[in-house]
């Protein structure tokens, strides 16, 4: 069984390094926002933001946020995702799957797949 307590350190868009967050907190949350992105053709940061604090405590709403934005961050950083601005609206961004980001996204569901294949 692998250590529940394991850290990420995660990267900031300009290079530096970021916070650490649980590793299973990271790969839970990386794969909402991939996943996310991929299926809504406008989606914002506040939009992630909302969808995932609906249905969530309002003790743990504070916790959501936190780690969403450290691995929003980490993910444009590992150029998995892109904020890309509003051709009308310059202050409003939207979150993009980079091509890197889309073979990330492709390769977390074909091991998805394989393990679902291999308990049957």
């Amino acid at each position: 069984m692998k250590d529940e307590k394991e850290m990420i350190q995660t990267f900031l868009p300009g290079g530096g390094k970021g916070e650490y967050v649980l590793k299973s907190k990271y790969e839970q949350w990386s794969r909402y926002i991939l996943l996310a992105i991929d299926t809504e053709e406008n989606f914002t940061l506040n939009d992630i933001l909302e969808r995932a604090r609906n249905g969530v405590s309002v003790s743990l709403q504070n916790e959501v946020v936190w780690n969403i934005l450290q691995v929003k961050r980490d993910l444009e950083a590992r150029g998995f995702i892109k904020s890309v601005a509003d051709a009308d609206f310059k202050h409003k961004y939207y979150l993009k799957l980079t091509r890197q980001g889309i073979s990330k996204l492709n390769y977390e569901r074909q091991v998805s797949d394989w393990k679902k294949s291999d308990s049957e």
